[in-house]
């Protein structure tokens, strides 16, 4: 697994790859959350 970042500087986005290249969807959407409710960057990297 891996953690592909994209986006561009500011409003980064991070997605959860498994093996296959496939997102893990429960992961991503848990991502967005905390993007949402405005948790730092550095707290979505991890």
């Amino acid at each position: 697994m891996k953690v592909i970042e994209f986006g561009q500087t500011e409003g980064k986005k991070y997605i959860l790859i498994d093996l296959e290249g496939d997102p893990v969807i429960p992961v991503v959407k848990y991502i967005k959350y905390l993007s949402n409710i405005g948790r730092a960057e550095n707290k979505l990297k991890s």
